[in-house]
């Protein structure tokens, strides 16, 4: 992943102000392992906005951290099979969208 390129222009849909570090950088800052604590930072930030965890506190969200798994998917593949038990997992998606294959109108 560390020489992966670009394959896209990134613009501005409208007027903004981005703050930028590079990758070297963070990792002198933060060590090896800042991808991980950038996504552990995601993962707070993302229960703190959700409806149904916003009120979990910091230190659930510490002992919840560690059971988390990244994984990748590749366009198409199954998340989530028909016939598991409702709310059995909680995703948060980094990067990406999912569809609900059954309900997608495309």
């Amino acid at each position: 992943m560390p020489d992966e390129t670009i394959t896209l222009d990134v613009n501005a849909k409208t007027d903004c102000i981005c703050y930028s570090i590079s990758r070297d950088s963070l990792s002198i800052i933060l060590g090896k392992d800042f991808r991980n604590i950038i996504f552990k930072n995601y993962v707070r930030e993302s229960f703190s906005k959700s409806e149904y965890f916003k009120g979990i506190s910091f230190d659930m969200i510490e002992k919840l951290y560690p059971f988390f798994k990244m994984k990748s998917f590749a366009k198409s593949d199954i998340i989530y099979k028909n016939g598991s038990k409702k709310y059995s997992k909680i995703i948060i998606v980094i990067e990406g969208n999912i569809i609900d294959v059954k309900n997608d109108l495309n």
